[in-house]
């Protein structure tokens, strides 16, 4: 396992979805409806790419330790 790939990984994850936190933030103060949804899908999309990525790591680490 390349860690340096990994941790890059999940600090992408993280990164974008606190940008579509702080997006999601201006659009409820704007009472923007559209960029709320938008803002919610990519945090939602994001969040479950990074679970794949981390359960295909978890699961490719048993693996090896078996």
């Amino acid at each position: 396992m390349d860690t340096d790939k990994i941790a890059s990984r999940v600090m992408k994850g993280l990164v974008s979805m606190r940008g579509a936190a702080a997006r999601l933030h201006t659009a409820s103060i704007d009472r923007q409806d559209r960029d709320v949804r938008a803002a919610l899908s990519a945090i939602d999309q994001e969040y479950f790419s990074l679970r794949e990525y981390l359960n295909g790591l978890v699961e490719q680490a048993d693996k090896r330790g078996d």
